[in-house]
């Protein structure tokens, strides 16, 4: 090959590296790393929702991975971040709870004891949570009912939210609630009671309200291998005490079967300084995967 041709292959790669996908205005994200609290350590991403630049989106499939359908994605958006969010059955290859993606359901199963959160993505990239043991879910849009949903009881309610789901284009999953309306959930026994979930580095999706009124979502990333409740109730107090949120909802995100993290900067390269443990696996494992970006 003519040297001119391969030095222009060596410029059209580097330049793709750092093009690659829109760019995101850095004055709406805050990345830290390592940051102390009594006695752990924190790398988080704190998004400014005000003007709705910034927003959700997340992927679902069974057997194969979503790394495809990331990667189309984020060709014409400014990645911010990324995390596996949802649990998973089978050889690790199939969503455990209820999953709806842009209307279309991939599992149905809703488990009566367990689970409570029901993230709801709009089609306009905003999230909600619900808290399945009230039977309270209001929805929203031109087709929403009128009344309140008990969807995880009622197989009438159920279908209601189906075809809503249908008719406004929304994607849904289910994760443990840690947190909502500002109360700490999980009970004094839960790490005891569930022995079986054992130490780990944890990760949680924190949204709530600065001091200002301003809307605030935070993805934390312990440094630390520790139970659920030990660590997402420290979260909890560090997101009120450190970063002056009224938090809103907190649900986990899941680090055992999937543990797929990434942040960008605003190039778009990979940002190099969250800590990774022997557990941490690459997009091409995850099987769904939760986005925040800018638009």
């Amino acid at each position: 090959m003519p040297k001119i041709s391969i030095l222009f292959l060596i410029v059209f790669l580097n330049s793709n590296l750092f093009t690659y996908g829109q760019a995101y205005d850095k004055n709406m994200i805050d990345i830290f790393t390592n940051q102390p609290y009594r006695g752990d350590n924190y790398d988080y991403v704190i998004m400014k929702r005000e003007g709705n630049r910034i927003k959700t989106k997340y992927f679902a499939r069974n057997y194969t991975s979503v790394e495809s359908d990331y990667n189309s994605f984020a060709k014409n958006n400014g990645i911010i971040c990324y995390a596996a969010a949802g649990y998973l059955t089978g050889n690790f290859d199939r969503v455990e709870n209820l999953t709806i993606v842009n209307g279309t359901i991939i599992e149905r199963n809703i488990p009566k004891d367990r689970f409570d959160a029901l993230v709801i993505i709009y089609a306009s990239g905003g999230v909600v949570v619900s808290d399945l043991r009230k039977g309270n879910l209001r929805l929203q849009g031109g087709n929403a009912p009128d009344r309140a949903l008990d969807i995880r009881n009622n197989s009438f309610d159920r279908q209601i939210f189906y075809e809503w789901c249908r008719s406004e284009s929304a994607t849904v999953f289910q994760t443990h609630l840690l947190a909502h309306d500002a109360q700490f959930l999980l009970p004094a026994n839960a790490d005891t009671h569930s022995p079986n979930a054992g130490k780990r580095l944890r990760r949680f999706l924190i949204v709530g309200k600065d001091s200002n009124n301003r809307l605030k979502h935070l993805i934390i990333n312990s440094r630390s291998d520790v139970f659920l409740r030990e660590g997402a109730l420290k979260c909890f107090n560090f997101s009120r005490e450190v970063l002056g949120l009224n938090v809103s909802f907190m649900i986990n995100l899941d680090t055992g079967a999937q543990n797929v993290f990434g942040v960008l900067n605003p190039n778009g390269a990979r940002f190099s300084g969250i800590k990774e443990d022997e557990s941490s696996l690459p997009i091409s494992k995850a099987h769904n995967l939760l986005v925040y970006y800018y638009e």
